[in-house]
């Protein structure tokens, strides 16, 4: 008993005017609305030549640090995990979209990878990664981040969330094979009933219904 209180007085539950119970559905509710990045984050990546195995660890170790640290340093219920978007036009806009090799190069005990058209070493390709976070991390403190997000134009975001939808639209349209592709019109209609195609659309209709109904 004495815990509970402790964690809702931590987390200042009652004073939001919620309850521990309430808190720990909408957990498992974020949990269970976020974890299909635990599967689609390792496939896109994969398709890169980076081991699916590791992908998926580095996605549950980050999403779970970045969720405790929001909890408990900023007190504020928010899941958060890597974004879809920037990892599928790594992969299908510059290694793969641009017919550029992801060749694999052993030397001694360090395996690479060729990234946006360049020979670069899984290291540099990770430090590069942690650089940009930093970066992000630093401009968010000093509240400069702010700052660049007023000034870019929301024609610009809008446009940039819209092509970002539709890259990642087309992905998994290609994906389920609902579209396959052709040589004279780059991508035709697939075999709507495929079984990956009736899965897919099946999905889509589930969801649709259940949020027409308002089913969270």
């Amino acid at each position: 008993m004495g815990l509970a209180v402790e964690i809702d007085r931590f987390f200042k539950i009652t004073e939001r005017g919620s309850t521990i119970g309430t808190e720990i559905k909408s957990g498992i509710a974020t949990f269970l609305t976020m974890s299909y990045i635990l599967l689609v984050n390792p496939q896109i990546l994969g398709a890169a030549g980076l081991p699916v195995k590791a992908v998926v660890t580095a996605t549950a170790l980050s999403s779970t640090l970045a969720s405790l640290l929001c909890g408990l340093t900023a007190n504020l219920p928010v899941g958060m995990s890597p974004g879809m978007g920037l990892n599928a036009y790594l992969v299908f806009s510059q290694v793969l979209g641009m017919d550029v090799p992801v060749s694999k190069a052993l030397a001694g005990c360090q395996q690479q990878w060729q990234v946006l058209g360049m020979d670069v070493p899984v290291s540099k390709a990770l430090a590069g990664c942690l650089v940009a976070a930093g970066v992000v991390a630093l401009l968010a403190v000093v509240r400069a981040l702010n700052v660049i997000l007023f000034i870019v134009p929301d024609s610009i975001k809008l446009a940039t969330v819209v092509g970002m939808g539709l890259l990642l639209t087309f992905i998994g349209l290609q994906s389920s094979k609902i579209v396959v592709p052709d040589k004279e019109t780059m991508v035709t209609m697939g075999d709507i009933l495929g079984l990956e195609p009736v899965l897919a659309i099946g999905g889509l209709a589930v969801i649709a219904a259940l949020h027409f109904r308002c089913v969270v």
